[in-house]
């Protein structure tokens, strides 16, 4: 595993504001742009939540921290409607760590990947956050 991804959707709570079914919207179109953002080979997965995982195999930490913030700007400019109304700015927070930079076992990747998904929304959300060794 070369990068792990954490995408926390906006903090506001959506299916609260607008319902289920946009957030189900909104979480198809994020779906599909990831399809769009990633290569074949990437692994991609819903983690829990509105939490993403994103393996980037043979990828440094360069690469996957271009990726990372070329979804987040993707995702900004995203436009999704839900009965005729323009729903808010999609904005990712963004965890990344990389093999062998920051650990060379996965469990620990996906740890630290996390870790630096919550500093980024401790820090102002809407960002990327490279791992602390």
């Amino acid at each position: 595993m070369s990068g792990t991804e954490r995408d926390g959707l906006s903090h506001r709570p959506l299916n609260d504001t607008y319902g289920h079914e946009a957030g189900d919207l909104v979480l198809t179109s994020l779906g599909q742009l990831l399809r769009e953002q990633f290569r074949v080979e990437d692994i991609v997965c819903r983690y829990g939540g509105e939490e993403f995982a994103v393996m980037m195999p043979g990828a440094d930490l360069v690469a996957t921290l271009a990726r990372a913030e070329g979804l987040r700007l993707a995702a900004a400019a995203l436009n999704v409607t839900h009965t005729g109304r323009l729903l808010e700015t999609i904005t990712l927070s963004i965890g990344v760590s990389a093999y062998p930079v920051h650990a060379d076992e996965p469990g620990l990747l996906l740890t630290l990947a996390d870790q630096a998904l919550y500093r980024a929304k401790q820090t102002g959300r809407d960002r990327v956050m490279a791992a602390q060794n």
